[in-house]
């Protein structure tokens, strides 16, 4: 009898855990602005949210990605996070500064500028993983995307310093305001070029038009 009640709970428990989660899970997503993935996305649906964030030209990252920090997987796991901002100098091919969304905290929203990298220029390194990447290697693994079209185009280094935004259409709400303060914080020097990197490769699979 007395194990027959605490089965009883027991059946009645383990669902309203397993709803509790899915609720906790539902809450997390809601507050962050992250949307559910899937197996696959459409290229078309990450334009929709480029064009509708004022981006007019973006990359994705190549499906050879994976394999260009794999070998340093332990110190490179931040280059694998969704949102990330990397400075370059073009002087002599350096990344001088990284920020990536699993180092700056908060809630609900990410606390991107709470080491005060944004405040200057170069910015207060936060992660050094300088002889990691290269801007000439990391040129390679991405594929770029003309909202008109989807050609190739290598990655030019026109100004002195060069800004790769890593955004997700996954990460919806929590792009838009990295997008937001990347142009905030350096749209105001002549010395800097914006690029826009789409991320959502590294969440699921992507497909493009030429796809079969």
């Amino acid at each position: 009898m007395i194990f027959s009640k605490k089965f009883g709970v027991v059946f009645f428990i383990l669902p309203l855990i397993v709803i509790l989660l899915n609720s906790c899970d539902l809450i997390y997503r809601t507050c962050f602005g992250i949307k559910k993935e899937k197996s696959y996305i459409d290229i078309s649906v990450i334009k929709k949210f480029a064009k509708k964030n004022e981006i007019d030209t973006f990359y994705t990252i190549k499906g050879g990605y994976n394999q260009l920090y794999i070998e340093n997987y332990r110190k490179s796991n931040d280059f694998f996070q969704p949102l990330q901002v990397r400075i370059y100098d073009s002087a002599n091919d350096s990344m001088i500064g990284i920020i990536v969304n699993c180092k700056v905290g908060g809630f609900p929203n990410l606390t991107w500028n709470r080491y005060g990298f944004f405040d200057s220029l170069p910015p207060k390194k936060i992660i050094r993983y300088d002889s990691l990447t290269t801007f000439k290697s990391d040129k390679n693994y991405l594929r770029n995307i003309v909202l008109k079209d989807s050609l190739y185009y290598p990655l030019t280094k026109q100004k002195r310093y060069t800004v790769l935004v890593y955004f997700s259409y996954y990460m919806n709400k929590q792009s838009k305001r990295l997008i937001e303060l990347v142009r905030e914080s350096y749209s105001k020097y002549d010395n800097v070029k914006i690029e826009y990197i789409n991320s959502d490769r590294l969440l699921t699979k992507i497909k493009y038009p030429d796809d079969k």
